[in-house]
């Protein structure tokens, strides 16, 4: 379960404000693709943490030795004439490597550290809560209730998939999912029942390929190109409906059936040998329950 914070608290006389949704991150086994990934340390994060070096360099430091309550079993061994209370927390030829790139300190008291330089970390792993995504905005916002933001997709997608998987969105609106797939390199498939028009999936992609630089664009350093398929069902099983409302006779109502059969989409429990081969029973029913029948 992740939280994602997508805007401010609203003020409510009734309830409390609504400012998050939740996303259910699942897999088919307990073996599902994820990608680690890490997130940028905030101003604040940076301006109490870390600290200049002679060279200007932003560093922090953190421990090299164990505390009383940490456990494990790494050795405790001598390091320039320094031995722990409790344990290193690595092994010594990783230690001696550190303090030959300089990344090993002392304090006053002869009390060994470690040094991370910022330029060097990975950032923040990425938790379970979500509070640096807002809501879609500016160019990228067309006005459609539910209408997700193209950061939070893109986060999505980096932790589950990487370039040219496959992607379904079957419940696609205006397109927001394969936009972001298009400008990741990720196939996609997405499936619509409502026509949107301006806002529509088929026109966000065309602009995409032109080179649509709202969203994630500047981000992933979007410059358009690429292509992409649209198709549309056509409406065969309403026009079987019409027909058999419009049918005066039981003839005709099994000259739709046989039509049905070779070009209709019929539901995949229907027998259709089962059918044919009680035609002598159907043609005994009513005309109005011959109709319902099919």
């Amino acid at each position: 379960e992740i939280i994602w914070k997508r805007k401010s608290g609203v003020a409510s006389r009734s309830n409390k404000g609504n400012s998050h949704d939740t996303i259910f991150y699942y897999g088919k086994t307990q073996n599902s693709k994820y990608i680690p990934i890490f997130l940028d340390y905030s101003e604040d994060y940076i301006k109490k943490q870390f600290k200049k070096d002679k060279e200007g360099r932003l560093y922090r430091t953190h421990d090299i030795v164990a505390s009383p309550s940490l456990g494990g079993n790494s050795p405790r061994y001598e390091y320039k004439g320094f031995i722990p209370k409790t344990r290193w927390l690595v092994k010594k030829e990783k230690l001696v490597e550190l303090d030959r790139k300089g990344l090993i300190g002392w304090t006053k008291n002869g009390f060994p550290y470690r040094i991370l330089y910022l330029d060097e970390l990975t950032g923040q792993p990425l938790c379970d809560v979500w509070t640096d995504i807002n809501n879609a905005a500016g160019k990228e916002k067309v006005f459609f209730v539910g209408q997700k933001p193209e950061a939070l997709i893109e986060r999505i997608l980096k932790i589950s998939t990487v370039p040219k998987d496959l992607i379904l969105d079957f419940q696609l609106g205006t397109g927001t999912t394969c936009a972001v797939a298009h400008k990741m390199n990720r196939r996609y498939i997405g499936i619509e029942q409502m026509d949107y028009g301006q806002i529509s999936a088929e026109e966000r992609l065309k602009r995409v390929i032109e080179g649509d630089d709202s969203g994630i664009s500047k981000k992933v350093k979007w410059q358009g190109g690429g292509e992409f398929i649209y198709c549309e069902l056509k409406k065969y099983n309403e026009e079987a409906l019409d027909k058999i409302q419009e049918a005066k006779d039981t003839k005709s109502l099994l000259k739709i059936w046989d039509e049905m059969v070779k070009y209709y989409f019929l539901n995949y429990d229907v027998e259709i040998d089962q059918f044919n081969k009680n035609k002598d029973n159907f043609e005994k029913l009513s005309l109005q329950n011959q109709k319902k029948l099919l």
